[in-house]
């Protein structure tokens, strides 16, 4: 579940973690990924040291290289590269393809990036909601845009925001196998 939330789109990264965030309370597999995160938190301090999944992650089988936690944490941690916080946790192990088959948590994830209310995700709703850079948040809405069926004009227009239509297509568990 890891490698294929590490392989969608950075803009779906963040759409899972909002989402994992909306179900934080009430996921189906909440118990089990609540006890193994804070079996990884070793210290209690709320974090997953780079350091200890690695360790885990061994002694289940799984070998990553050092740049998968990075990739891991760089989107959504920015400020503790060496660590993330459970709800990037839970958005890495949260079973995509059956819970974002629910249009409804689609649709709240969208509501609340969509900033203005326009019914369009724009670089600007993402820059308010998310605090990213500017460039970060075009280059973000580009690589959606490019990904969803979008005419060439459609590309090239900076001002262009996302739908809520290429923002399901974006969500689909099948569109993760295309990106």
């Amino acid at each position: 579940r890891c490698s294929r939330f590490l392989q969608a789109n950075r803009l779906r990264r963040i759409v899972t973690t909002v989402i994992a965030r909306l179900l934080e309370e009430s996921t189906l597999d909440d118990h089990r990924v609540r006890a193994t995160f804070l079996a990884l938190d070793k210290d209690g301090d709320g974090r997953v040291a780079s350091s200890d999944l690695h360790e885990f992650l061994l002694s289940h089988g799984i070998d990553v290289s050092s740049s998968w936690f990075t990739d891991l944490s760089g989107d959504l941690c920015s400020g503790w590269p060496h660590s993330i916080g459970y709800t990037t946790f839970a958005a890495a192990t949260l079973d995509s393809a059956r819970l974002l088959k629910d249009d409804r948590l689609c649709r709240a994830a969208f509501d609340l990036l969509d900033a203005d209310r326009d019914g369009m995700v724009s670089a600007e709703d993402l820059r308010q909601r998310l605090g990213l850079s500017t460039e970060e948040c075009h280059a973000a809405i580009a690589e959606v845009r490019g990904n969803v069926g979008c005419s060439e004009k459609q590309k090239m227009d900076e001002t262009a925001g996302i739908s809520m239509p290429q923002f399901l297509s974006m969500m689909s568990p099948r569109s993760n196998e295309l990106q």
